[in-house]
């Protein structure tokens, strides 16, 4: 079963795991050497400048100010900076993908935490979403979980 972890929200063989704006944010695939469960996905600033590109859960990209680290099982995008983690990904299983960070799109902003997920304020937290199209899509006032 192929498992996105968001916080505490479980997403386990659905089609998409998130969407905001209307953009998928978070895409999943099995990297083919070795069928390992990873992510692809964008990293903006609030502007919607790209701050880096992940794509199999490892950085393909990274612009000037950031920088990326990587161990055997995880990678993250840091602000040199500050320090802050923008963004990290944690191969927990070979099934199973953790994700936390800051996503932008469209000038719309969410904060996907160790405990939860913040959209607009709202929390979205323990969650467990099983074999949908979406599992879960954000928008400007609406927060949908668990879309056919």
């Amino acid at each position: 079963m192929a498992t996105m972890i968001l916080g505490d929200n479980e997403i386990i063989d659905c089609d998409a795991a998130l969407f905001l704006e209307g953009e998928e944010v978070l895409r999943l695939r099995d990297r083919l050497k070795d069928g390992q469960l990873v992510v692809d996905f964008d990293l903006r600033a609030e502007n919607g400048t790209r701050i880096a590109k992940i794509s199999k859960s490892y950085d393909a990209h990274v612009v000037e100010g950031y920088e990326h680290r990587r161990g055997p099982n995880w990678a993250e995008v840091v602000e040199r900076s500050t320090g802050r983690i923008v963004a990290r990904v944690d191969a927990t299983s070979l099934d199973t993908v953790r994700v936390v960070g800051t996503f932008n799109v469209r000038g719309f902003k969410v904060v996907i935490a160790e405990d939860c997920l913040v959209s607009g304020g709202n929390v979205i937290s323990r969650n467990t979403v099983n074999g949908l199209k979406r599992a879960i899509a954000l928008r400007r006032g609406a927060a949908m979980i668990g879309l056919q």
